[in-house]
Parts: C-alpha cells; sequence; structure tokens
C-alpha cells in the first residue's frame, strides 16, 4: 500500500449531490484540496429538467458570498455569467472548461471548494449533482499551508443533548462524543447525531473558538425550502444567548447539515460569552454533563478515586436544526483557528 500526500499536480476528481432543490440558486460545498487548479465543472440533474444555467461563480468561501460579507465580489475567485443550454441530448448537463485552469484557494486553507450555480428560472424538488475535475497546487502563503488550525486534541470536548425539552433545551440525555468528534475513537458513536429539533451538539474550549469544521455521515433529506437552518447560542453566565451563523452546510436554500464544511458563528467577541463547567445542579438550563457527574461522585467518596480528562470551565457553544426530517450523522466535528 501507498500513500500518497500533498502531491502537486495530483489529480483531482469530486462529484456532491445538492438532494432536492427549490428556487433559483444553488451552492456546492465540495471535499477538495485547499489549494488548486481546476480544469472543468460539469453539472447536471437526475429530473430531466431542461431550465438553463444563467452563471457559474467559483468562490473561497460560499457563505460568506450567500450573506454579503464583506461584498459578494471580494469572496469570488472566478464567475462566467455565459449561458449554458441543457437539454436532453446531453442528458441535461452543462459544462464549463477552463483553459488557462483557475485557480483556487479555500479561505481558510481548508479543505472544500465552493461552487455557484444559478438556474434560469426557478426548479421544484429538482436534484442536482456537481463534478469537479482538477489539480492539487501550492497554495499561495506556506505558513498558513503548513499550519493545520485545528485546535489541540487535549482542550476541547462535545457532547449531544437529545431530547431536551422546549425551546430551552432542558433535561434530556447527555452523551460524551469527544472521542468520536476527534477521530480517535470511544463510545456513543450510535449516539454522535442529531435526532429531532429538541436535540443539541455543545462544543466547548478553553479557548474562545468560533469556526468549526462539521464532517458529515448522512446529510440531512429535508427538502430545501422549507426552513431547516442552522442555529447558535453560547452561555452567558446564566443563559444561552443566540448568535448568527454562516454556513457552508447549506446549498444555500435553508436546508442546513446537506454538506459537510466550515460553521461559523457571529457576535461571539461580545463579553456576554462566559466560560463554564457543565453542572445541571447549578443551572437546568446545562446539560448533565457525565464528566462532571462522574468528577462529582469521586468528590463526595461515590466513586473511587480514579483519573479523568481535566474538565476546567470551557467556552460552550451549541448548534441544532430548526426543521428535522431525519437523522443526521457526523463523522467529526472540529474547532477551527481562524487564518487571518
Amino acid at each position: 500500500m501507498s500513500v500518497i500526500y500533498n502531491t502537486v499536480a495530483q489529480h483531482l476528481n469530486v462529484t456532491v449531490s445538492s438532494g432536492a432543490i427549490t428556487g433559483t440558486i444553488i451552492y456546492f460545498t465540495i471535499p477538495w484540496h485547499p489549494a488548486s487548479l481546476i480544469d472543468r465543472i460539469r453539472i447536471w440533474n437526475t429530473n430531466s429538467d431542461t431550465k438553463n444555467f444563467t452563471e457559474l461563480a467559483i468562490m473561497n468561501n460560499g457563505a460568506h458570498v450567500r450573506t454579503g460579507d464583506v461584498a459578494n465580489l471580494d469572496n469570488m475567485i472566478y464567475v462566467d455569467t455565459t449561458t449554458k443550454s441543457v437539454s436532453a441530448s446531453t442528458l441535461y448537463t452543462a459544462s464549463w472548461s477552463f483553459n488557462p485552469a483557475v485557480y483556487h484557494e479555500d479561505l481558510y486553507s481548508r479543505p472544500y471548494l465552493h461552487v455557484r450555480v444559478i438556474v434560469q428560472s426557478s426548479v421544484t424538488n429538482t436534484t442536482y449533482y456537481c463534478n469537479v475535475v482538477g489539480r492539487k497546487q501550492y497554495p499561495s502563503n506556506i505558513t498558513n499551508a503548513d499550519a493545520n488550525h485545528v485546535i489541540k486534541n487535549d482542550d476541547y470536548r462535545v457532547l449531544i443533548g437529545q431530547g431536551q425539552s422546549g425551546a430551552g433545551g432542558t433535561g434530556g440525555t447527555i452523551y460524551d462524543v469527544t472521542g468520536i468528534a476527534k477521530g480517535n475513537g470511544g463510545e456513543n458513536k450510535r449516539n454522535f447525531k442529531l435526532t429531532s429539533t429538541n436535540d443539541y451538539i455543545y462544543i466547548g474550549s478553553r479557548q474562545k473558538i468560533d469556526h468549526f469544521e462539521f464532517l458529515i455521515g448522512t446529510g440531512s433529506t429535508i427538502l430545501s425550502g422549507t426552513g431547516s437552518t442552522l442555529q447558535a447560542s453560547i452561555w452567558n453566565g446564566s443563559a444561552w444567548s443566540s448568535v448568527g451563523v454562516v454556513d457552508n452546510t447549506s446549498t444555500g436554500n435553508a436546508d442546513t447539515l446537506k454538506f459537510s464544511g466550515l460553521v461559523e458563528t457571529v457576535g461571539t467577541g461580545s463579553s456576554v460569552w462566559s466560560p463554564v463547567v457543565f453542572r445541571y445542579s447549578d443551572n437546568t438550563l446545562l446539560p448533565n454533563d457525565p464528566l462532571t457527574v462522574q468528577q462529582d461522585r469521586i468528590t463526595s467518596g461515590g466513586y473511587p478515586i480514579v483519573v479523568l480528562p481535566p474538565n476546567p470551565p470551557r467556552y460552550w457553544t451549541r448548534f441544532k436544526a430548526s426543521t428535522y426530517a431525519s437523522e443526521i450523522l457526523f463523522n467529526k466535528i472540529l474547532p477551527i483557528f481562524e487564518v487571518y
């Protein structure tokens, strides 16, 4: 067996599906090399829809373009406004070939490519596929490429709260999935998922982290446009405060957690964000952290003294999907340092 690592000009060929789309704009987040040359993009549908494409865009971050931050063109790498015809004779396919190839680099040096297409008129529950062919390339900033910007594994923790009642998210069953989220293995793998609108993901770190990489095993199957968004909140010392989300896991049609991708929270620089140890007896809005339960039982003499992971106060962010259709399974969740 051979291992290929970071070989320049290595061939790249990836295809992703949007799931059922309703609307005119589709964003694809594609697993990809952080820096590359793109030779061809091909997009087609499986619903025999003949509506043409009026624009293709390659971006360094799709969600930043959707939110208009700072201005749409700031995150654009390439835009083609030439109308591409779609017909049965081409198997409902449109292709863009680039000569010379288009150089792409992700905004945060992460392994994703962001593509947007605009359909001539609105489609309804149409599934599109995006295939990209290209080659690995050197990044423009070698320092950023050498640093992976992933928080050291002994700091952050990840919990899943399932069946937490009401909008406040109290009670329920809490699972520690930290080892699974880090890719180190461990217990509760089958619980590393969202199963309802009363399920939450909690991510805590001793540092204030506002970029998170969600690696999804089974994505959401909810139809786009039905209002499924990723919601986030931070602990303000006594309750959970909502913050904004810049979400690259969506096609841009209110259908979060369809793709693996980077998620950012907005507004976490506020001083209301407070570190805390999750102890349900201190505040019923806090999840009943299994690690805290074990430590408290040892302190009270209920357990023999054993070595447990550190449990200092952490800055916690929690996420949930506003609407739910089917189980969403996760492979990893990584806190990411912002590059710039």
